[in-house]
């Protein structure tokens, strides 16, 4: 039977942790709130019975998960089926609250080093499985709620999200296994010496990275986003044309400015064979005059079968290039059409890749431009306002994980240029206004990344570490699963 002592501090743990998970994750988080979020319900876990403990990891969780219950579920964000959100959050929920069980249970039996593994190396292995398994890629990832902590994401460059990931996690659980009742004094020495040790080092290569880190001093890029109904305009009619105008006209001043490269927005336009002449009349002659590539993202509609594509039109007069997004958003998205190739323009200062908004999510396609001999990611995208921050910094991961810089024009969010760093050089939001734009000296390109040359080795790497915690588990049970 459990106890009210195991109630009220399962209770008191779920509350903590899930207000620091409200503020540690979503679209805005604060970075060390997620550090501090998963320690209440750790340093409970071992003190209480199994069935209070996971009730807290559990309700905690879902306590940090409803700060992005409107942006998945209201028709002015992402518009997707309730039972479909609600499966989501409760299947995280439950599987956050197993971690915990499985880190209590090690505690409990005198494992406290195999504690503080499991539990970042069972949800970076989570978080891949999400990855690859399910339609919106590395989405949902404990990794993005640090990158207003520049110096903690460069691990990235080495091990992919996965290794922010762990970072963020392994921190609080090697508190709570060195915290443990059953942890004898000279292992919580050694525990407490090595996590501390670890942070230092994920720091400190960070604080090493950004030090030898190049000025931005490539050929100045711009981007620029307008104020437009959300869904694509058709350049058929008055509206499209003199949305149209102003695109071309914002692009200008950007080139006026300096700017060699211009990047304007995901589905800014539709266009179908009838009406492509007026957009490369417009923007292809603008390119032709000013000397200067601009990419635009329109709804491209080729005999029926319409397209999220992007059009490339170079300085030097040439044949626009196409490019199709690959990954496209659930429902929303459907009735499109899905690319499947890479497209590497040339341009100032080398190769660049043209992307579109979501399939930034996606850390392998990234990698796969990287090994194209992309210097540079050009993205327009769209974004639904309150997720300004969220997605653009999603993007900022690729850049760090692959030492590519970014440019991304997100209408309905922010226009940003980051660097390989991760350092956001130029950002301006565009909630709000009629127009966003930014103009800076192109940030380069670093050497390869191992990230980028190794793949996800780190996921790997904690999948098989939780595969030998099992098994070890197993056989000293006498074959058998029981509940510490």
């Amino acid at each position: 039977m459990v106890s009210q002592r195991d109630l009220g501090t399962g209770a008191a743990a779920a509350a903590a942790s899930g207000a620091l998970f409200l503020l540690g994750t979503g679209l805005e988080p604060l970075w060390w709130a997620a550090w501090l979020a998963p320690l209440p319900v750790l340093l409970a876990a071992p003190r209480t019975a199994a069935l209070p403990a996971a009730a807290a990891a559990f309700l905690a969780w879902l306590i940090g998960e409803c700060g992005l219950w409107a942006y998945y579920t209201d028709r002015s964000a992402l518009e997707q089926p309730v039972a479909l959100v609600v499966g989501v959050f409760v299947a995280l929920a439950a599987v956050f609250a197993c971690v915990v069980v499985g880190a209590r249970a090690l505690m409990r039996s005198g494992h406290p080093f195999a504690a503080t593994a499991l539990v970042p190396a069972a949800w970076v292995s989570v978080e891949y499985a999400l990855s690859g398994l399910t339609p919106n890629g590395l989405f949902l990832s404990l990794a993005y709620t640090q990158l207003d902590a520049p110096a903690l994401v460069q691990v990235a460059a080495l091990t992919g999200p996965w290794g922010v990931t762990f970072a963020v996690l392994a921190l609080p659980a090697a508190i709570a296994a060195v915290c443990a009742p059953t942890t004898p004094a000279r292992v919580r020495l050694r525990l407490g010496a090595l996590a501390v040790t670890a942070t230092v080092l994920v720091a400190g290569y960070g604080v090493v990275r950004l030090a030898a880190a190049d000025p931005a001093t490539g050929p100045a890029v711009g981007a620029l986003a307008l104020d437009q109904p959300v869904d694509a305009v058709p350049l058929d009619g008055p509206a499209g044309r003199d949305l149209l105008d102003r695109y071309a006209a914002g692009a200008a001043r950007l080139a006026d400015a300096g700017a060699r490269t211009v990047v304007l927005p995901e589905k800014a336009l539709a266009v179908d064979a009838t009406t492509l002449p007026l957009l490369a009349d417009a923007l292809g002659g603008l390119a032709a005059d000013r000397r200067v590539d601009v990419v635009v993202g329109v709804v491209l509609d080729r005999g029926g079968a319409a397209a999220n594509a992007a059009l490339v039109f170079p300085a030097d007069a040439g044949a626009p290039v196409e490019h199709r997004k690959h990954h496209l958003v659930p429902v929303l998205e459907d009735a499109l059409v899905a690319g499947t190739g890479l497209t590497v323009v040339d341009g100032p200062g080398g190769p660049r890749g043209v992307l579109i908004c979501k399939d930034m999510d996606y850390p392998g396609l990234v990698r796969d431009y990287r090994a194209a001999g992309a210097r540079m990611l050009l993205v327009p995208a769209l974004d639904f306002d309150r997720d300004a921050w969220l997605h653009s910094r999603m993007a900022v991961l690729r850049g760090v994980e692959t030492g590519l810089p970014v440019v991304r024009a997100g209408r309905s969010g922010a226009v940003t240029v980051s660097d390989a760093y991760g350092r956001v050089l130029a950002e301006d939001r565009t909630t709000g206004r009629a127009e966003a734009s930014v103009v800076t000296p192109a940030p380069l390109a670093t050497a390869t990344t191992p990230y980028a040359v190794l793949g996800d080795w780190w996921a790997w790497l904690c999948a098989l570490l939780v595969a030998a915690t099992a098994l070890t588990a197993i056989r000293r049970r006498g074959g058998k699963l029981t509940a510490a």
